[in-house]
């Protein structure tokens, strides 16, 4: 779990966008976060969940996934968020693979959904991860 400054909090899973004997979905648009790393050699999708107090929760806009490897650093994703049909707090990537033996994930956003300084600006930095595969 990740926490800002203003008390929001973002879970942080992803998964494939078409799981085996699952309901057909090429975005990954209707997954849940179904693993907390991302399967590595796949299309994944990032899916996050924001939750604070109403009005503080604030909004997150985009992410970007580097893929760390042994002496290089790649930027294998940098997407908008969009939000997941009928839901306020959960937000979908776009598909990415990776490949390398781990990833950092940062998360961009604002504070407030009211306020739009450059002081209300939200970063989440989720530690590296280990893909799984």
């Amino acid at each position: 779990h990740i926490y800002s400054t203003g008390g929001a909090r973002v879970y942080t899973k992803f998964s494939l966008p078409n799981p085996v004997g699952g309901k057909e979905d090429p975005l990954g648009a209707h997954q849940d976060g179904r693993f907390v790393q991302p399967v590595s050699g796949f299309d994944n999708v990032a899916v996050f969940h924001i939750a604070g107090k109403p009005m503080q929760r604030g909004q997150l806009q985009y992410v970007e996934i580097f893929d760390i490897g042994q002496v290089t650093v790649t930027n294998v994703l940098r997407s908008e968020l969009y939000r997941r049909e009928g839901c306020s707090y959960e937000y979908y990537s776009d598909l990415f693979t990776c490949s390398g033996d781990m990833i950092a994930v940062f998360i961009h956003g604002v504070m407030s959904i009211i306020k739009s300084s450059e002081d209300n600006k939200l970063l989440f930095v989720m530690d590296a991860i280990r893909p799984q595969g």
